[in-house]
């Protein structure tokens, strides 16, 4: 009980020393407090999220320096068919390559090493996308790399941390981890994409196919005409129902962000 009252009362001394800080509203005093504050990193990692945000959009170099805390260089090594599996390297396609995957937290991983537990293939799934070991052709380059983690959970899908560094008053695009979360973000952007043309393709198909059905219905069995014809038109309805679906996420992913006007008028 004593340590949750002293964490709680740790806690609440820090919320109040940001919001101070804020308060008072001085560029130089929020970038001196961030570089005195990300010195432990175990602070930054349990910034609720408007307080990080408050980061992100200061000015100077303040959203770089709590950027770059977010990130911890940590070897990965586990334990796979009883061997010991420490990589320093990985197969790339260009020099200077950068991957990001998501995946479990370092520590769960070094602990499941030094327990000598074999990891989970979910794990060793995301660890083969972020650090290929096999080559995927013929004299593929294989270079050493350094493997960092983010600590802040989901902060890819987080629009108002991309906004916060795409406002910023340096070039912060210019920072890898930044590149490595617009990577990622954008890596989802394009599978929902994906979707999207497949989602089309088939609602084209489908269409042909109920116009092709109702048009040559006279050379079929009246039942079977009735069936394929039904068939169709629910394939048809429910293709249309996942794009209202999709219409209606868009909007609201829009609105999340104030800029629901923005997404009216792409709809002509």
């Amino acid at each position: 009980v004593l340590e949750k009252n002293t964490s709680d009362m740790l806690h609440a001394q820090l919320m109040n020393a940001i919001g101070a800080v804020f308060d008072h509203a001085n560029p130089t005093v929020i970038l001196a407090f961030a570089q005195g504050m990300v010195s432990t990193r175990s602070i930054v990692e349990l910034l609720p999220r408007a307080e990080l945000l408050k980061f992100l959009n200061a000015p100077l170099k303040t959203p770089l320096i709590v950027l770059t805390a977010c990130f911890t260089c940590c070897p990965l090594a586990y334990i796979f068919h009883g061997k010991r599996i420490i990589l320093s390297g990985t197969y790339i396609t260009r020099y200077g390559d950068l991957r990001v995957a998501l995946g479990a937290h370092h520590q769960r991983i070094t602990e499941l090493y030094h327990d000598k537990v074999q990891i989970s293939p979910e794990i060793l799934k995301s660890i083969a996308e972020l650090a290929p070991q096999r080559a995927a052709f013929p004299l593929q380059p294989y270079m050493t790399a350094s493997f960092w983690m983010c600590s802040i959970p989901h902060i890819d899908t987080d629009t108002d941390v991309l906004q916060a560094l795409l406002k910023g008053e340096l070039d912060n695009f210019g920072d890898w981890r930044v590149i490595a979360i617009v990577q990622l973000r954008w890596d989802q952007a394009k599978v929902a994409h994906r979707n999207t043309q497949v989602l089309h393709f088939l609602n084209i198909n489908f269409w042909t196919a109920l116009n092709f059905s109702l048009w040559g219905k006279d050379k079929l069995v009246e039942e079977t005409s009735v069936i394929l014809t039904k068939c169709l038109l629910s394939a048809v309805a429910l293709l249309w129902l996942m794009q209202l679906m999709q219409m209606v996420a868009y909007f609201a992913g829009h609105a999340r962000i104030a800029k629901y006007s923005r997404y009216l008028r792409s709809m002509g």
